[in-house]
């Protein structure tokens, strides 16, 4: 991690690591404000491209917690570390997304269950996963955030 100050000073220095590989992070006092990637990075930017693979990966990730429900008496304990991964991005680099994702995710366990999920049984389950990816900290605004946000992104039948 490099403070501003610090990446401006040796922003050649960075672009020839970015050159061998290496991404930096680059930070104003405690949040990373950029990246600085090589060109071969993973970046998504196709927004269809992103919106199919988290579709397609959140139904994954719902079918096995509906198993898993269904072996545990209809308790549902986490969304799964994969979940928490991907809501741990969401969250740092878009606040919408990380709802986006919460909603399309509430919605497909609701079906799968059979039942309306809860906005308490959701955010349990999404503060449960989120440890692996954030800070208890960042898990916390995060919470609050959906806490706030819950009827604007929640569709009726779920609720």
């Amino acid at each position: 991690m490099r403070s501003i100050t610090d990446a401006k000073t040796k922003f050649n220095a960075l672009v020839s690591e970015a050159q061998a590989g290496q991404t930096a992070h680059i930070v104003s006092g405690a949040n990373v404000v950029a990246h600085l990637v090589p060109a071969t990075a993973r970046i998504i930017d196709d927004a269809y491209v992103l919106t199919s693979m988290l579709q397609a990966l959140v139904q994954r990730e719902v079918d096995w917690i509906v198993k898993d429900c269904k072996k545990n008496g209809g308790e549902l304990y986490s969304a799964g570390g994969i979940m928490g991964r991907v809501l741990g991005w969401a969250w740092r680099t878009d606040a919408a997304l990380f709802m986006q994702i919460v909603s399309d995710y509430t919605v497909r366990l609701a079906a799968g269950i059979g039942r309306p999920v809860r906005a308490d049984e959701i955010r349990a389950l999404i503060r449960q996963s989120l440890r692996e990816a954030l800070t208890d900290g960042e898990i916390a605004t995060a919470d609050a955030h959906l806490a706030r946000n819950w009827d604007e992104w929640m569709m009726s039948d779920v609720r």
